[in-house]
């Protein structure tokens, strides 16, 4: 009996190990992909709107999407609240030039037509998102993943210690019913 019972421990000990193990390599791999992003890993390019508005009319925190003339790509901006001013992003119409940073990873996406992540965009010359202002919202949610990461381990640290600490009270009251002794023997 107390042999099963410390097979059970043992087993959900490694299951919640292993759980919290990879929902913490889960949050760092979300903190890695919303890393910081520089010049170096952008490519910029110019064009021309052809219209402009968000992916869903009237849903907060929705993506912005811009659609352009001369290519036949769309350039979504994920996240609008990385705009400087969010009233700029709005008031974004047809027919204004428009120059942009684009990662480069997504260049080729870009080149055939795809939609991809706008993540520096200047409208007539006036800078509506910069990429300290992108990637200080990325950082916002790499710290939102590292947090969740962080708590799921303590709150899996508190139930594998709770466990345990259930687990060797039992132990002592069942040798203490069946041998009339607690501790050790000197």
């Amino acid at each position: 009996m107390q042999q099963k019972r410390r097979v059970r421990f043992l087993v959900c000990g490694v299951v919640f190990t292993a759980l919290t193990a990879l929902y913490f390599l889960i949050a760092l791999m979300g903190a890695a992909i919303n890393s910081d992003i520089d010049e170096g890993k952008t490519q910029e390019f110019a064009d021309v709107v052809k219209d402009a508005g968000y992916a869903i009319p009237d849903a907060e925190g929705s993506m912005f999407r811009i659609r352009l003339s001369e290519k036949s790509a769309v350039l979504m901006v994920l996240f609008p609240e990385s705009a400087e001013d969010p009233s700029d992003l709005e008031a974004i119409r047809g027919q204004q030039p428009i120059r942009f940073r684009i990662r480069s990873r997504d260049a080729e996406a870009f080149g055939n037509g795809e939609a991809v992540e706008v993540v520096e965009l200047s409208v007539a010359g006036d800078p509506v998102i910069t990429l300290e202002s992108y990637n200080r919202c990325r950082g916002e949610i790499r710290r939102g993943f590292l947090l969740t990461g962080i708590f799921v381990l303590a709150l899996f640290g508190g139930i594998a210690a709770g466990m345990y600490f259930a687990n060797a009270e039992d132990g002592r009251r069942f040798r203490q019913k069946t041998t009339g002794f607690v501790g050790r023997e000197e």
